[in-house]
């Protein structure tokens, strides 16, 4: 229980830290570390929360790309088109990356899932 706490506080301490070195002096980022060595279903199911979180984030910037793509009314219409699309490029983007962040998040649930039996 406490090393599920621990990657819990760990998982809090992502936004602020980036990497870490490892033994060897190799440096990983840190949410790539948790990943790697996340034995438990709290460390799981904490993993899956970090996922679900950046899946909201990704999700939000998308839906805010595609609201400033929609206010470009300045210009040429050949140029407002080019600005619409060019938002709307980058909000795709971003629904792509949620869309792989669920990924993520629902394959740590089922891990958690599996061992919390």
């Amino acid at each position: 229980m406490r090393k599920g706490l621990a990657a819990i506080a760990l998982i809090g301490l992502m936004s602020g830290i980036s990497s870490v070195a490892l033994a060897g002096g190799e440096s990983h980022p840190l949410e790539q570390v948790l990943v790697e060595t996340a034995d438990t279903a709290a460390e799981h199911q904490a993993l899956a929360h970090h996922f679900h979180e950046k899946a909201a984030d990704a999700r939000d910037e998308a839906a805010r790309h595609e609201k400033m793509g929609k206010t470009y009314m300045m210009g040429k219409a050949t140029e407002r088109a080019q600005m619409q699309r060019h938002c709307q490029k980058i909000a795709d983007g971003f629904k792509a990356q949620a869309a792989e962040y669920d990924a993520m998040a629902k394959l740590h649930d089922a891990e958690a899932k599996k061992l919390a039996k």
